[in-house]
């Protein structure tokens, strides 16, 4: 008898809930919310956008989408390096889109490095997730992970990656170093 009364309230309600979220998010559409752009004048352009998650049915604990993106001097259209998901719509610092010279550029952010060395033709893309692979063990459900919490590179293309590790117990490198402009790194 409870369940003859309280499934058609329960519809109702959840229906109503429903009806809520679609009117305030009648095309669901996700826009770009803010920007970190940097460039070398007559050479090329670098930028991160960030895209909140509000598609989500609880906007309230949505994340954010993260799009790095290039473009030649001249040209209209962006071209996109790489999207990056954070589970916080964290602001991007401005320090994370850097312009070396008219033909090196870097940005990173959360566990992605991207930079190039032919003024935006082409991008080296360096993910903690997938090039760490000195953190991974078979018995582990989930790798350990690491975000990148700053880049000190100097002018000749050698320098450090300071990485913020989730799980501080284990013995994992915490800087890595290159000498090619962050191509590739190695652990300190």
């Amino acid at each position: 008898m409870f369940l003859k009364y309280m499934l058609p309230v329960f519809i109702l309600v959840v229906s109503s809930l429903f009806a809520a979220y679609r009117y305030e998010h009648p095309a669901c559409q996700e826009g770009v919310d803010s920007t970190v752009q940097n460039g070398w004048p007559g050479s090329f352009d670098v930028r991160i956008e960030k895209i909140p998650e509000s598609c989500a049915f609880f906007a309230a604990v949505a994340g954010a989408n993260y799009r790095i993106s290039s473009k030649q001097t001249g040209e209209n259209a962006w071209r996109q390096i790489a999207t990056v998901h954070h589970d916080d719509p964290l602001d991007v610092p401005i320090d994370h889109v850097v312009v070396v010279n008219k033909d090196v550029a870097y940005v990173f952010w959360h566990n992605i490095y991207a930079v190039t060395t032919d003024r935006a033709q082409t991008w080296t893309i360096w993910s903690a997730e997938k090039d760490l692979v000195d953190w991974k063990r078979p018995e582990d459900r989930y790798p350990h992970w690491a975000d990148i919490e700053k880049i000190d590179l100097r002018r000749d293309g050698s320098g450090t990656m300071y990485l913020d590790r989730n799980d501080k117990s284990l013995d994992l490198a915490r800087k890595l170093s290159t000498k090619d402009y962050g191509k590739s790194w190695t652990p300190q």
